[in-house]
């Protein structure tokens, strides 16, 4: 495994550098990512930036806000706090976050935290979340994209993420503070940010036979290109929003999924699937192929049966009820 300290916690050139890698090809051994950001919210691939974050109140708290290429929920980020990626070369488009969380969880181990994984992709410390997951194929590679609460401010995880309503009804949730938890308040010993980090990669190459890359000043512009082009350009972060005339919300085994669909002389004209769900292929290429499709349960169904796109967890007939909750099969 290759390890590459970014020295940057600009969050969108970190995930220039994921990207980078994948687009690249350049290394063909598994490259593991270690870094912090600065104040940031950070959108899921599929997530409607309208419906997760108020803007005006980030732009006047000065708070910065992206959008990553993986699916999964909306995450606040700041130097009290750790992201993690795998960069992997493999062509599989199945998502399996046991593999990836194994090293996280065996390194905290040593911290002696009792860290277990949920039933999706969360990190679990006397039952709050310290970790979320997520994961996309890129390029013929495989992205892992991970958190890590270490000392990260909660009160501002609390103002500026708000779980989705039906969410909070549905499972009695009182806050996003309540639910999660920062490593300091477990751990035996105290560390600064520095400190956690140096002994996190200690312990992670005591079983993994790890070596540093450091990046080349072309490709360090290539990453800035890429940063500028995909991760600061508005049409990435703000995300395309169509006419809707329906729209479906719900909470499923796979996420949050919500469905916005424009129909008009019993056409779909245009649809949107967003939520923090993960993919197999891309989401795009299921709503492109649903356009034009007559808006009734068998000719959607069909569509969906023969998509290469699948989101993880959710299925078919999940989708089908949502969008026509009387219809039965």
């Amino acid at each position: 495994m290759i390890y590459i300290e970014t020295q940057s916690t600009s969050p969108t050139f970190n995930l220039a550098v994921e990207e980078y890698l994948c687009q690249t090809q350049t290394l063909t051994e598994p490259v593991f990512l270690f870094w912090q950001t600065e104040p940031t919210v950070m959108l899921g691939r599929y997530q409607n930036i309208y419906q997760e974050v108020d803007l005006p109140l980030l732009q006047k708290d000065q708070i910065q806000l992206v959008r990553r290429t993986t699916g999964g929920g909306c995450i606040y980020t700041d130097l009290g706090g750790f992201q993690f990626s795998f960069i992997i070369p493999k062509n599989s488009q199945e998502i399996d976050f046991s593999d990836y969380l194994k090293p996280i969880i065996n390194v905290l181990n040593s911290f002696h935290l009792a860290v277990t994984c949920d039933t999706r992709n969360d990190l679990l410390l006397h039952n709050k979340k310290i970790s979320g997951n997520a994961q996309a194929s890129r390029h013929g590679y495989t992205l892992h994209h991970g958190s890590l609460l270490f000392q990260t401010d909660l009160d501002s995880m609390t103002r500026y993420l708000k779980a989705p309503k039906y969410t909070m009804a549905q499972a009695g949730i009182q806050s996003v503070k309540s639910r999660v938890a920062n490593l300091t308040d477990y751990l035996t010993e105290s560390y600064s940010a520095k400190e956690f980090k140096e002994l996190f990669l200690h312990y992670l190459m005591a079983s993994h036979p790890i070596q540093s890359y450091t990046l080349k000043p072309e490709e360090v512009t290539h990453i800035q290109l890429i940063q500028h082009q995909l991760f600061e350009n508005p049409d990435w972060l703000i995300g395309k929003n169509p006419p809707v005339s329906l729209t479906q919300s719900t909470k499923l085994k796979g996420g949050h999924l919500t469905i916005a669909a424009d129909i008009k002389a019993g056409l779909i004209q245009h649809i949107q699937f967003t939520g923090d769900f993960f993919t197999t292929g891309h989401i795009e290429q299921l709503e492109e192929s649903l356009e034009n499709c007559p808006f009734t349960y068998e000719a959607v169904k069909s569509k969906l049966l023969t998509s290469d796109t699948a989101i993880y967890q959710i299925t078919t007939e999940d989708i089908l009820q949502l969008l026509f909750p009387t219809s039965s099969t």
